[in-house]
């Protein structure tokens, strides 16, 4: 769990055995096969050649858990599920999220500066404008035409930048199509592409920026992150935003 932490940017005690390694955690193929490498090299010479022979199965299994049962036949040992045998029964928790009132949260002044918020599908980016404006901000929203377009973005960026320093970036859901998970693959693909990987080169753009400045990231899958009840604006791949999110931070 440790290399898994390392390579995604969740910590260890987010990650869990049974969760879907891609609907839970948005890791996709190519960071999978990173984590399986990097496990590989920190296996004896014997096993390691095991576990190579194995990797195209390997690289299928769905959960951390199938991985470490995979292992385990690998060296002989019994499967993951027989380790507990004969053992003291291990407590399970689920974590449940509850409703808090925020009133009672005070909101210092921002500092001075502009603050780009996206336009939203539910739109909300208008209203958070105003509230920034009345907190010392000024607001100034991305135009959803610009999003995606690299060239367009950095010539838009280099304008603000004229008007004053960029003290903050908001992102909000940029979508709120329904969902279900017998979508095309195609259908995914362009949805992760538009609402998750196009957050990367913006980021990239405001590292200078955002040094010293303020970023939240705000996705459509609520407090509990999709994981309880079927909310159909919960698309699964916003999991990524905070991945990304926790990578940001760490670099």
């Amino acid at each position: 769990m440790q290399i898994a932490s390392e390579r995604t940017g969740y910590p260890v005690e987010m990650l869990g055995l049974d969760q879907h390694i891609e609907a839970d955690l948005g890791i996709d193929s190519i960071k999978r096969v990173e984590i399986l490498g990097a496990f590989q090299k920190r296996l004896p010479p014997p096993l390691a050649q095991r576990f190579q022979e194995a990797m195209e199965d390997i690289a299928e299994l769905t959960t951390f858990g199938a991985l470490i049962e995979r292992l385990k036949r690998l060296e002989g040992s019994p499967p993951f599920e027989d380790a507990g045998k004969g053992g003291a029964a291990l407590s399970r928790f689920i974590v449940k999220a509850h409703p808090e009132s925020v009133d009672h949260i005070h909101i210092p002044p921002l500092p001075e500066g502009l603050y780009l918020v996206t336009e939203d599908a539910l739109g909300i980016a208008p209203h958070l404008a105003a509230r920034l404006q009345r907190a010392g901000g000024t607001p100034c929203l991305i135009p959803q035409a610009l999003w995606g377009d690299t060239d367009a973005l950095e010539g838009w960026l280099a304008e603000r930048r004229r008007e004053g320093p960029i003290a903050g970036f908001i992102y909000l859901p940029l979508a709120m199509d329904p969902w279900d998970l017998e979508i095309p693959t195609a259908m995914w693909r362009e949805r992760m592409a538009r609402e998750v990987k196009a957050l990367f080169p913006l980021l990239r753009l405001l590292k200078e920026d955002l040094a010293q400045g303020k970023l939240l990231v705000a996705s459509a899958m609520g407090g509990t992150f999709g994981r309880f009840g079927a909310d159909s604006h919960a698309f699964p791949g916003n999991g990524g935003l905070s991945g990304l999110v926790k990578t940001l931070t760490l670099e």
